[in-house]
């Protein structure tokens, strides 16, 4: 069980990176198209960055999920849906942005599965009752230096406490202090920040795309 809540923690750190990725990929896509055309849903994507980072987030380590992000992703599907290509170019690329956006609600729906899973009760009991077996066979051991056979008791049963704590610290990764961080988007944010700054410079000296 310690090693299938450590598979499921770092499954869903990859489904943050997936998803965190897929904004990225998005963002960058819409640099084929004419500025009036990528700002808006530029500004969309960004915005759901910062919801997810600091509404959604906060929620999900508190055992809630946040629906917040949702109309962001939709806004964003109502602009690349209504883009009037003018050209061959402009339908690519029209394209790639919806395939990517339905990845991307894709990954988010996986996320907030994830989210929201849980080891069973009936999982719960199970380890509890073996716990106590395991714990209680050490008594009927034929040792005769009591001190020696507390001291292995007592061994016993804090090694299997400390994986109660592993699994208890990981069966949730979106919840409490150990959960998986922020740091995919934030990363992406910054990508994002960056590819504006560039763009703008570019407007503002046309003769550095040159150089």
């Amino acid at each position: 069980m310690a090693v299938a809540a450590w598979q499921s923690f770092t499954d869903a750190d990859k489904i943050v990176d997936t998803e965190a990725s897929l904004i990225g990929n998005i963002h960058r896509d819409t640099t084929g198209l004419p500025h009036e055309k990528a700002l808006p849903i530029r500004a969309y994507l960004e915005l759901y960055v910062e919801q997810v980072v600091h509404v959604e987030w906060p929620l999900q380590q508190r055992g809630e999920l946040g629906t917040i992000g949702w109309r962001s992703l939709e806004e964003s599907h109502a602009h690349i849906a209504r883009l009037d290509p003018k050209n061959l170019g402009e339908f690519a690329i029209q394209a790639e942005l919806l395939r990517g956006l339905n990845n991307l609600c894709g990954a988010r729906r996986t996320r907030i599965l994830a989210a929201d899973a849980a080891v069973p009760t009936t999982v719960w009991i199970i380890l509890i009752l073996g716990t106590v077996l395991t714990i209680g066979y050490t008594y009927v051991l034929g040792i005769d230096n009591v001190p020696l056979h507390f001291a292995m008791t007592a061994s016993a049963a804090i090694a299997m406490g400390l994986v109660f704590i592993l699994i208890l610290s990981l069966d949730r990764p979106f919840r409490g202090e150990l959960s998986v961080s922020t740091e995919a988007y934030e990363n992406v944010r910054a990508n994002m920040a960056r590819l504006r700054m560039h763009e703008e410079e570019m407007r503002a000296n046309p003769g550095n795309a040159l150089r």
